[in-house]
C-alpha cells in the first residue's frame, strides 16, 4: 500500500497503534443549542478550520430538506388542519398498491397503505414531500412565508411556491436551530449567543450574557415555570 517517501495521515489507538487516516472528502456542520436561553452550546462549521476556513454553520445556505416540514406543519395546524386531516390529493398508483392484497400464510393483508390516507400526522411520520407541497397549496405560500418569519428559520429566502413544502429552499444551520427551539420549550422564541462572560487577565468580568430565559424551561431536577 504505502512505498518510501510517501506521505499519510495517521491516528493512534487506545493501545498507540498508528493507524491510516484520510481526510474526509464531504464537511458538514453541527450546532448545538440550549433551548432554555438560546445559549450556543457547540458550534462546528467544518473539519478542519486551518484547510478550510468557510464556516458552514453560520454562512452555508443548505437545503434544510424534511427537516423544514416541522414548520410547514405548524403553519397548517395554525389554519385549520389538525392532525388527522387527510391530504387533500389522490394518487392512483399509491391508491393501487393500497388495495393491492398479498397472500401470506393463508391470510390476506394490504400490501401497503398510502401515509397520505392516513392523515397529516403519518405523513410527517413518514416524510411524504408530495402531502407537503399539497399541504402548501391548502394553506397559501403567504401563510408558510408567514409562520417561518415568526420562526426566523430562513431569512425570508423561502421561495413562494410548493416546492417550499420539499425543504429546497435555502437556510442557515444556526437558524434552523433556533427554530427548533420553539418547539423544545413549549412555544417561546429565544434569541441565541455565543459568548456567556469575558474577564481580563485579573479575572473581572468585562462582559457578561444577559439572555432571556424561556417561561418553561426544563433542568435536570425540575421545571421551572415563570
Amino acid at each position: 500500500m504505502l512505498s518510501v517517501g510517501d506521505v499519510v495521515f495517521v491516528v493512534t489507538d487506545q493501545r498507540g497503534a498508528a493507524l491510516l487516516a484520510q481526510l474526509p472528502q464531504a464537511q458538514s456542520a453541527l450546532v448545538a443549542m440550549d433551548p432554555a436561553d438560546g445559549a450556543i452550546v457547540s458550534l462546528v462549521g467544518g473539519f478542519d478550520f486551518y484547510r478550510n476556513k468557510f464556516n458552514r454553520a453560520t454562512q452555508a445556505r443548505r437545503q434544510p430538506g424534511s427537516g423544514f416540514k416541522p414548520f410547514l406543519y405548524s403553519a397548517a395546524l395554525d389554519n385549520g388542519f389538525t392532525p388527522a386531516t387527510v391530504s387533500p390529493w389522490t394518487c392512483r398508483r399509491c391508491w393501487i398498491a393500497a388495495t393491492t392484497r398479498k397472500r401470506t400464510g393463508g391470510r390476506r393483508i394490504p400490501a401497503r397503505i398510502s401515509a397520505n390516507r392516513r392523515g397529516l400526522r403519518e405523513a410527517l411520520v413518514r416524510s411524504r414531500n408530495l402531502v407537503s407541497i399539497r399541504v402548501v397549496q391548502g394553506v397559501g405560500p403567504e401563510a408558510v412565508l408567514k409562520q417561518t418569519a415568526k420562526f426566523r428559520v430562513q431569512d425570508g429566502l423561502i421561495p413562494e411556491d410548493a416546492v417550499a413544502g420539499a425543504g429546497h429552499s435555502g437556510g442557515l444551520a444556526a437558524r434552523e436551530a433556533t427554530g427548533f427551539t420553539v418547539f423544545a420549550n413549549g412555544g417561546f422564541k429565544v434569541e441565541p449567543y455565543y459568548i456567556s462572560r469575558i474577564e481580563d487577565s485579573s479575572g473581572r468580568v468585562l462582559f457578561e450574557a444577559e439572555p432571556k430565559l424561556a417561561c418553561r424551561r426544563a433542568s435536570r431536577r425540575r421545571v421551572i415555570r415563570c
